[in-house]
């Protein structure tokens, strides 16, 4: 993926995330429809981690709910989990091809050659 897609992508899952933070603690001073805790949870899930910690902290919004504050706390540890198996499981085959040279396989050397 392009690196410029992703930056764009980073961008706007964080200002989802930072806005919905917003949105629902406008709504919770208004006694109106609440953004569910799952939909905040799989925002910052999904890459918007820095704008939900930046909501929850610049509109005061879900700082006391404890098994909420965890489980939005916990989202860097699951992020950093997964990039480590990630590692972990291409590491050995990248030091495997790692100064080998690569060759068109026999059937098709007429071909290109």
């Amino acid at each position: 993926m392009h690196p410029t897609y992703l930056l764009i992508y980073f961008a706007a899952v964080n200002a989802v995330a930072f806005a919905l933070f917003g949105f629902d603690k406008k709504r919770a001073r208004a006694g109106g429809w609440r953004v569910s805790e799952n939909t905040l949870l799989m925002a910052a899930l999904i890459g918007g981690w820095p704008g939900a910690k930046f909501g929850q902290r610049t509109f005061r919004h879900k700082t006391v709910k404890q098994p909420f504050v965890r489980a939005l706390n916990f989202v860097p540890v699951v992020w950093f989990c997964l990039a480590a198996i990630s590692i972990m499981t291409t590491a050995p085959f990248a030091s495997q091809t790692a100064g080998k040279e690569r060759h068109t396989p026999r059937y098709f050397s007429s071909a290109f050659n």
